[in-house]
């Protein structure tokens, strides 16, 4: 856990880019429209097919699934 911030001056300019280069990094392990509720749908399953996950997700195309599943496959995320 940190407690210093950079607002009351206590964080270091080297601790303040770590941060920034974390935060940029989980970013962008997020973005994209659809990934976000791709990832909800699968962290409260154990196994979902892709039929059964594109059936959970009206709206978005095959081929955007297919793009977003992909993604977030070759994504190393951090563990809990």
């Amino acid at each position: 856990m940190v407690t210093a911030s950079a607002e009351d001056g206590s964080c270091s300019r080297g601790h303040r880019a770590l941060c920034a280069a974390d935060m940029q990094t989980a970013l962008r392990c997020l973005e994209g429209r659809w990934k976000m509720m791709i990832l909800a749908h699968l962290f409260t399953e154990p196994v979902m097919r892709f039929s059964e996950l594109q059936r959970a997700i009206p709206g978005v195309s095959q081929k955007m699934l297919i793009q977003q599943a992909s993604r977030a496959r070759k994504t190393r995320y951090p563990q809990a």
